[in-house]
């Protein structure tokens, strides 16, 4: 039984692979695509999250959900010249609110967690204190690549540096764990292209590119003989 998904998976993801070609359509309808979609989802998730959060609440007589959705209603207000200052105000408050939660939330758990993971210092394992003074060496090394009130010469120079160095192993840990992440989802798409039914819409993809490529190469050949 032929599985449409199937199909349609192995055709976006030949069209967003043609890219490595050049830009051609196929690309722009893969692209307009994805992006329709996810305009979809993401907005069929925020009214559902409205009516769980919101309107049933309120429905149930839980007066304080009414301030939330007024607020709402106000930001479509920004749509109109007139009334564009009105909306001002519910987005300040979301701004607030957000900064209070995202500061509060990262305190505790980039500083005040790791604080408490290096007390106490020093114990009976091994293992556990080099560990331990590791992070707090770390931690005091990167702090000191970020005090520029401070001429970064002598010792806070060389532990600057050092953070630095610590820094890039940081950037290039969370990098490598980003493409991993995105490597096996393309690897699932791949694998699709190579089993029925997608097998056969890879190698049709494949002569039209291939076709393409001749094409493009003999059109550029011709064009150079005749600037000859």
């Amino acid at each position: 039984m032929v599985d449409l998904w199937q199909i349609i998976m192995t055709l976006e993801t030949i069209f967003i692979y043609s890219y490595f070609f050049k830009d051609n359509p196929f690309y722009k309808i893969s692209e307009h695509t994805f992006i329709g979609v996810a305009s979809g989802i993401a907005f069929a998730l925020a009214l559902q999250s409205v009516n769980v959060s919101g309107v049933k609440p309120l429905l149930a007589g839980d007066i304080m959900r009414l301030l939330p959705l007024v607020l709402g209603l106000l930001a479509f207000l920004r749509f109109s010249r007139k009334t564009r200052w009105i909306s001002m105000y519910p987005f300040a408050y979301l701004i607030g609110i957000g900064t209070g939660v995202a500061v509060r939330g990262t305190i505790t758990a980039q500083i005040t967690t790791q604080i408490r993971s290096l007390i106490p210092l020093w114990g009976a394992d091994p293992v556990k204190n080099f560990t331990t003074l590791l992070m707090f060496a770390i931690a005091v090394f990167v702090i000191c690549n970020f005090m520029f009130s401070i001429k970064q010469t002598g010792a806070i120079g060389t532990a600057a540096k050092i953070g630095q160095y610590f820094l890039m192993i940081a950037f290039g840990y969370s990098f490598a764990g980003f493409i991993y992440s995105y490597t096996s989802y393309s690897l699932i798409a791949i694998a699709m292209m190579f089993t029925f039914p997608g097998l056969y819409l890879t190698i049709i993809a494949g002569l039209i590119i291939a076709a393409l490529v001749l094409l493009e190469y003999t059109r550029k050949k011709g064009m150079i003989n005749k600037a000859k």
